[in-house]
């Protein structure tokens, strides 16, 4: 998603990370007033969780610090340069062209190549988010000029433009059909749009500045967290909605279980609730006074790919590995030296976790063993990872202004995207991995083929 660092008063180049870590320093905000929920959720009744579990309901909490003799940081190796060697310069550019060798700017400068195969055009300032549609033939992006943009992927042709939005658009995202666009702005306010007639469904308000914003995975609900506590869910076209009321400051950051019979969402009031959006009652819900939780504000929360695992992160610099049938905190990770941003389940088996922070890194745990297995290296805070839809394969962004692709059981770099010149602020793939869209403060758009992916 999503923006959640930003604030109201950015509409400069500033630092989105920075800008977050200052909004959670500051006073904790108003509590979310009531509002009536009147929609009727036609949800599957069913267990929301899946049956068993990796890790016993009996497992004991325990930590596990993580320092450089567990987990070599993969740094990349830069090419050394060579003046006394003519033909030296044209040997860097053609390893520089396949992602391996120097050539990152996030400073603002102009980066020494760019490897990128193509770009989208639409956007003349910062471009905060992009998404890929479910047919990968088009990409919507959205940006601090009020607007989101509908373009071709192949051709890099602008389809649409969406105007309306009366502040920086942060948050875009497709319907699991493909059907609708929801694209929300700082403002609060969300837009939901028919990809094929270009025309407005529905407008909504979440009441305080959008921190995330998430369609169903098979469903058209749309659900989505604001600054001002509040947690809201919205039957789409029809637009009933429904009010889920437990956390008292900022929700940071929700995710609809795979399964799509709850969600999660994570708050600066240091809670982690599961939501039952038939009921719009909690399943679980944890916070430190008797969890062993976070004792700061939540910055991040993920989802595995069986329903049965959770992770969040926090301003702590810790990770938090937790058994959603047990209700319970069974590992924690440290070892990061900065506030996490960002986490992520592999589809594979095993299962691994990978996180974020500011500090720089990308860590990956083993779930079943909670073990560290690696850790990789960008030069700024990270922003975001993913993982590849089928393949223990690793993708990070960061205020470097690169993006990477890492095999994510050892930490060796495979892929560097260059061509931005400043933060890249989001990324979407294809689910052959092969190909990486990413946006970022430079107000570019840029498409990567990532051919050398390993076959397993």
């Amino acid at each position: 998603m999503q923006q959640k660092h930003l604030t109201s008063q950015e509409h400069t180049h500033t630092h989105t990370i920075n800008a977050k870590m200052e909004q959670r320093e500051g006073d904790a905000a108003s509590a979310p007033e009531e509002r009536v929920a009147q929609a009727t959720v036609q949800l599957d009744e069913a267990d929301p969780l899946a049956d068993g579990g990796m890790i016993a309901d009996d497992d004991v909490e325990q930590v596990i610090e993580l320092d450089g003799t567990m987990a070599p940081e993969c740094v990349e190796e830069s090419e050394d340069e060579d003046d006394e060697d003519e033909g030296e310069d044209d040997m860097d550019a053609a390893d520089d062209a396949d992602g391996e060798g120097e050539g990152a700017r996030g400073d603002g400068e102009e980066p020494l190549h760019s490897n990128a195969i193509g770009s989208c055009d639409g956007h003349d300032e910062p471009v905060f988010c992009v998404a890929m549609s479910p047919a990968q033939d088009v990409i919507a992006t959205g940006s601090q000029d009020d607007t989101a943009v509908l373009a071709r992927l192949d051709s890099g042709e602008v389809a649409f433009k969406f105007e309306g939005h009366k502040d920086s658009v942060t948050a875009v995202a497709f319907s699991a059909s493909g059907e609708f666009l929801a694209t929300g702005s700082l403002d609060g306010m969300i837009r939901v749009w028919n990809t094929s007639t270009h025309e407005v469904v529905l407008e909504l308000d979440s009441g305080d500045d959008l921190m995330f914003m998430e369609w169903h995975p098979k469903a058209n609900f749309l659900v989505a967290g604001s600054a001002s506590g509040s947690v809201l869910m919205w039957d789409v076209p029809a637009g009933n909605m429904s009010y889920f009321s437990g956390h008292g400051d900022t929700v940071s950051d929700g995710h609809w279980l795979p399964g799509g019979r709850a969600f999660v969402t994570g708050s600066d009031d240091g809670t982690l609730i599961m939501w039952s959006p038939k009921t719009k009652q909690p399943i679980m819900k944890l916070d430190a006074k008797v969890h062993m939780f976070h004792t700061c504000p939540v910055t991040a929360v993920a989802c595995s790919p069986d329903n049965v695992m959770f992770a969040t992160g926090g301003a702590d610099n810790a990770v938090k590995l937790i058994n959603s049938k047990a209700s319970k905190v069974v590992c924690t990770f440290e070892g990061h030296t900065d506030v996490i941003e960002t986490l992520a389940f592999s589809n594979t088996q095993p299962i691994f976790l990978a996180s974020g922070s500011l500090d720089g890194t990308v860590k990956v745990y083993n779930v079943a063993t909670q073990a560290i297995i690696c850790s990789c290296a960008h030069e700024d805070a990270i922003v975001k990872v993913k993982w590849h839809p089928s393949k223990p394969i690793l993708y990070s962004c960061s205020t470097d202004g690169t993006s990477r692709v890492w095999d994510g059981r050892t930490g060796e770099p495979i892929y560097t995207c260059i061509g931005h010149t400043h933060h890249v602020l989001d990324f979407a793939m294809n689910t052959e991995g092969n190909q990486l869209v990413s946006v970022g403060e430079d107000g570019q758009t840029l498409v990567f083929a990532i051919d050398n992916l390993p076959a397993a």
